[in-house]
């Protein structure tokens, strides 16, 4: 089931520093370049890891989109009926889902966002992700993994980090928006399967975003000026 309060709760971000804090860097870092190289390499594959979860969020979506479409006129189903008696099909008209939330950190803010964005985001990160996978294993694959910019590895995961909030905002704020009264009749038609796929997905990106902000700013601490950006 969809659980909007489990999203926002701050018991969650509580909760995955904790374990971090208990895991901790388990040795001391290597110092220099090739120290920092390996530090975002680590970032980078925990960003990596999350492609299972991107992955299964594009069907939710495009099933919640379907869901929320609105009923066609009489008109113009009798028009696709016809159609396909003649052979032929009619393509359908579809309307993008928008929704506003909030979003309550440092002050209440109000977004509005849509499905149409969401799942656009959602398939350019999983892309992305792809990409940097395929070329980290061409680089391990020519041994050249050691010879990694790491201006280039940072920028990577600045990216890549930009990406994943908007998508964890965006779907936090759809579970928000999905749980209003007025959408219960047609969330009652979205699969519970998906629904907690939804909810599932969106914890895991959350914990990553976490753990990876508490490492880049240790990276940042212990190698200053050596290509970090804003947190």
């Amino acid at each position: 089931m969809l659980t909007p309060k489990t999203l926002s709760d701050k018991a969650l971000e509580t909760r995955v520093r904790g374990k971090y804090a208990e895991q901790g860097e388990g040795s001391a870092a290597k110092a220099g370049t090739a120290g920092l190289r390996q530090k975002y390499l680590r970032v980078v594959y925990r960003y990596l890891d999350r492609l299972r979860e991107v992955s299964r969020l594009l069907p939710v979506l495009e099933t919640i989109y379907a869901v929320f479409q609105p009923r066609p006129p009489l008109l113009e189903r009798l028009a696709r009926f016809f159609a396909l008696l003649a052979g032929r099909q009619l393509k359908s008209t579809h309307r993008d889902v928008e929704f506003a939330y909030v979003v309550g950190r440092e002050a209440i803010e109000h977004r509005r966002a849509s499905l149409e964005s969401l799942i656009s985001e959602v398939n350019q990160l999983e892309k992305s992700l792809l990409r940097v996978k395929s070329s980290l294993a061409t680089a391990r694959a020519a041994k050249t993994i050691k010879t990694l910019a790491t201006m280039r590895l940072r920028r990577s995961i600045d990216s890549t980090r930009a990406s994943l909030r908007r998508v964890y905002d965006d779907g936090s704020g759809l579970v928000q928006w999905l749980g209003k009264k007025g959408n219960q009749e047609r969330l009652s038609r979205l699969p519970e399967s998906a629904q907690r796929d939804l909810s599932a997905c969106l914890e895991t990106i959350y914990s990553t975003l976490i753990i990876n902000s508490e490492r880049l700013a240790e990276i940042d601490r212990r190698y200053p000026g050596e290509g970090a950006a804003a947190q």
